[in-house]
């Protein structure tokens, strides 16, 4: 009677913890995601669209920082309405982490003039879209700020908010 119980015991705490296993495994990772870029823009010959090329990092939660390469498409769509003299866009790219692991986003922002000729400040929010290898089926979003000097072809920027993957 004992053994059997003893086997019972066993039996359930083994199926118990083969449930945890699973379910651990299936949970998602979500937390707070800190991007930073920085690199040089080349606009296609029409003038309304650039392509990005640039480096920086990424944080999440509290971990360490992770070198990022990044690249992306920046489409000018319009006048801004949060300025004079400024204008809309948006820019789908993605970022590159050592590993090979991809997530891309899509920005969609307003550009506002500085006062520095040709240097224009940028606030508006991102979509990540997915990605590959372990951000696959990467959503997330947040809040976008950039700087862009168009006389030197240089950008800087900041994403802020979630990833889950």
């Amino acid at each position: 009677m004992r053994m059997r119980l003893l086997a019972s015991g066993l039996m359930v705490t083994a199926l118990a913890l083969s449930q945890g296993v699973t379910t651990f495994a299936a949970s998602k990772v979500q937390t707070s995601l800190t991007a930073v870029d920085a690199g040089i823009f080349i606009f296609a010959p029409s003038g309304s669209s650039a392509t990005l090329v640039g480096d920086g990092f990424d944080k999440q939660g509290f971990g360490l920082n992770k070198k990022v390469g990044s690249g992306g498409q920046f489409d000018l769509l319009g006048p801004a309405s949060m300025c004079a003299d400024g204008f809309t866009g948006r820019l789908a790219g993605t970022f590159t982490e050592s590993d090979g692991s991809t997530f891309s986003y899509t920005i969609d922002n307003q550009l506002c003039p500085t006062g520095v000729t040709m240097v224009y400040s940028a606030t508006g929010t991102y979509k990540i879209t997915g990605g590959t290898g372990k951000y696959a089926n990467a959503k997330g979003g947040g809040l976008f700020e950039g700087l862009a000097d168009f006389a030197d072809a240089k950008y800087k920027c900041l994403l802020f908010g979630t990833i889950t993957y």
